[in-house]
């Protein structure tokens, strides 16, 4: 999933609903309810914050997801980006709540703080109330053939109008420790762009 306009394009209006603890581990995810034929595409922002090689760069990208097939608890996705296409099979047995699914790609996940609020979301003209993720923690992922430790804050926006998983936008901020103690870190903003139901 993947920023520029479009960001003026998109307001949010704060709202002071605030949900229990345990309320997020009860979200379910959003492909759920997919039906095939169902496309999103986003913008995509990356800004490279500091480095041992370089700081303030920025990369931007678009990228779709459609739902190719549904069978029974298996949802197949066709991704496309300006850098690259494939497919996705998402297991809802394994990926079942939004934690898993926003988690899921990692290894050793320990999560150290864990919200849900709910926002409107105003895009294209039409609002949208959704629910706010809010994820900080540790896990281990794969880097250049290496598995490496990282830290994530991560938020997203979603709401169920909107199809596949529901994503109006997120923000994920990576620190990553690469051989030893040098550290990447970076920042990537994922805007909705577009969408389609099948």
């Amino acid at each position: 999933m993947k920023p520029l306009t479009i960001l003026t394009a998109i307001l949010l209006a704060f709202s002071s609903t605030a949900f229990s603890q345990d309320a997020i581990k009860e979200i379910n995810n959003p492909l759920q309810d997919a039906r095939e034929g169902d496309t999103v595409e986003y913008s995509i922002e990356s800004v490279l914050l500091d480095s041992p090689v370089g700081k303030n760069e920025k990369h931007t990208n678009t990228s779709s997801l459609s739902v190719v097939e549904i069978d029974r608890q298996l949802v197949k996705l066709e991704v496309k980006s300006d850098i690259r296409e494939g497919s996705q099979t998402i297991s809802l047995t394994s990926r079942g709540t939004m934690v898993d699914l926003l988690t899921g790609a990692y290894q050793d996940v320990n999560i150290s703080s864990s919200s849900v609020t709910e926002e409107t979301v105003e895009f294209e003209g039409k609002s949208y109330v959704c629910k706010v993720i809010h994820l900080k923690f540790t896990a281990k992922t794969k880097h250049m053939g290496m598995t490496v430790p990282v830290k994530v804050d991560q938020k997203v926006w979603y709401s169920n109008e909107i199809p596949v998983h529901g994503q109006v936008k997120s923000v994920v901020d990576m620190e990553m420790t690469i051989l030893g103690d040098k550290k990447t870190h970076f920042q990537t903003t994922t805007t909705l762009k577009s969408f389609t139901e099948g």
